[in-house]
């Protein structure tokens, strides 16, 4: 039988999204309130959509563009700015997708002249820090200047880079040659870079000149991103849903080699999911079909379009028959202990998505139980970095309703009763101050109360996705922040109901 997670489960889970932008902050005011319209607008088109009013939305659709093509003309020198149009650009663009998808014609737009719209690594024509530099960092420098920061210097993220090292800049934008960068690159300048290895092309040290030239203009998410992270997420944006799905099933068998050398490995690809695994073929067989069902099941309880998947790529399913398989999976792919208590858990960090599942038994209620807590984990990864409590929670209540049956859920339903009866101070469970046991009826019992309207949790996703803060996100979708939801949810819970 399945357990249920721990909320460390959610603390070791790679809180890395692609749609994690920034709030607007520094915007002046009409900027924001410009923003906000838009994000209203954007709202209003996602559940039209839900609703499946195609030709509604169709309706909206332009005008949400022409609103984010005139922010867009006054957002060259404004970051945050920038970063949120960036993020409603892309809602605009999925929402132009599905109308098309339902065979919905829309008029074609004009192409914006050059500058009307911020550049990011996926629109940018020119030299691009995201697509073209940052991969070189990744792969030649952070050896020395990634977690640790030789001679002062950290390419950690481009705010540290740009702060240089013990020497000073390490570039001068507008001028490349002037950059120590490229004289230590080139050899021109002390001990040529990277230090005992293969010197770069003059090829790759070109596009890095190219892109001082141009400025050295920073065109990813928030300068404090990760750069590994960043060159992930460019590179995921990038890739169709086949190319992620075949980078997956690569890394996939690389990690299982990594894990359990020298033991055959067995796959059973699904519609959405590839499984891997030591068991025969017709238990992976079944775990497939089971996950394939976990994603239909969550996306048709989120209402989310049929044409989009829940998370681009086929998902990764890693079924372990032996709970010391799963134990040297986490040691020697993941670098830690898993807890004897965890049978499953899920990792998001853009090109891998995967989850781990313990599937030693033929209890198909309970094996459908983990996968959807688990594709509900990988699925809330992918749209926001949100608080540890609201994804264990929401993975947990997504997963008593899919499989309402399983031990799993009914001992957990028990739980939430009794948790929201003896709770009387939501702070603790909102800044997740309390002990695993306590933490989890209580969080899955808020996030299914806050589930009950899918709408509102909807809205409050896209608002974190969009930049708000997630109380903020919380308090314009259902009218009040989530510590003044608690009384509300403990009345209901005391009636018996989610």
């Amino acid at each position: 039988m399945f357990g249920c997670p721990s909320c460390r489960q959610v603390a070791g889970l790679v809180l890395i999204v692609i749609l994690g932008f920034s709030p607007v902050r520094a915007a002046d005011a009409p900027a924001r309130e410009a923003v906000s319209e838009a994000r209203t607008l954007a709202a209003s088109i996602g559940k039209l959509l839900r609703q499946k009013d195609y030709a509604g939305a169709a309706k909206q659709l332009p005008e949400l563009q022409r609103q984010l093509a005139e922010l867009a003309s006054g957002a060259d020198d404004d970051a945050p700015l920038a970063r949120s149009l960036e993020s409603l650009q892309a809602q605009a663009s999925r929402y132009a997708e599905q109308l098309r998808a339902a065979g919905i014609e829309l008029p074609k737009q004009d192409a914006p002249a050059a500058g009307d719209a911020p550049q990011t690594a996926a629109t940018a024509k020119g030299p691009s820090y995201a697509r073209d530099v940052a991969p070189v960092f990744v792969e030649s420098c952070y050896g020395c200047h990634g977690t640790g920061a030789a001679g002062g210097l950290s390419f950690a993220n481009f705010d540290r880079f740009s702060q240089g090292g013990n020497s000073g800049a390490a570039i001068e934008p507008g001028k490349a040659e002037d950059s120590l960068l490229i004289q230590k690159l080139r050899g021109t300048a002390g001990a040529r870079m990277p230090l005992r290895r293969d010197p770069l092309s003059d090829e790759v040290i070109g596009k890095i000149a190219a892109w001082i030239d141009a400025g050295a203009k920073f065109d990813g998410d928030s300068p404090a991103t990760a750069t590994d992270v960043l060159v992930r997420t460019t590179t995921a944006a990038r890739m169709t849903d086949d190319e992620l799905s075949t980078a997956r099933a690569e890394r996939a068998a690389a990690n299982w080699k990594l894990a359990l050398p020298g033991r055959d490995v067995h796959t059973q690809q699904g519609e959405r999911s590839l499984v891997v695994g030591l068991a025969d073929e017709g238990q992976l067989t079944k775990i497939a079909a089971a996950a394939d069902r976990a994603q239909r099941d969550v996306a048709k309880l989120l209402r989310q379009p049929p044409s989009s998947p829940l998370v681009k790529g086929r998902l990764t399913v890693f079924a372990f028959t032996r709970r010391y398989d799963y134990g040297e999976f986490g040691r020697m792919v993941e670098k830690r202990e898993l807890p004897d208590t965890w049978n499953g858990h899920a990792r998001f960090n853009s090109i891998d998505a995967y989850v781990c599942v313990v599937a030693s038994g033929d209890d198909e209620d309970s094996l459908l139980f983990e996968l959807s807590r688990q594709v509900m984990t990988v699925y809330l990864l992918s749209r926001a970095t949100l608080p540890g409590w609201f994804v264990l929670g929401s993975g947990d209540a997504v997963a008593m309703r899919v499989s309402p049956k399983s031990p799993a859920a009914v001992e957990l339903q028990a739980r939430i009763k009794q948790g929201a009866a003896e709770l009387t101070d939501p702070k603790p469970l909102l800044t997740e101050k309390l002990a695993d046991e306590q933490l989890e009826p209580l969080a899955a019992g808020l996030a299914g109360f806050l589930l009950s309207d899918v709408g509102r949790y909807r809205k409050l996703l896209d608002g974190v996705a969009a930049g708000q803060p997630f109380d903020d996100a919380v308090k314009a979708a259902y009218g009040s922040s989530p510590a003044e939801l608690v009384p509300a949810w403990q009345a209901k819970a005391a009636k018996g109901r989610r």
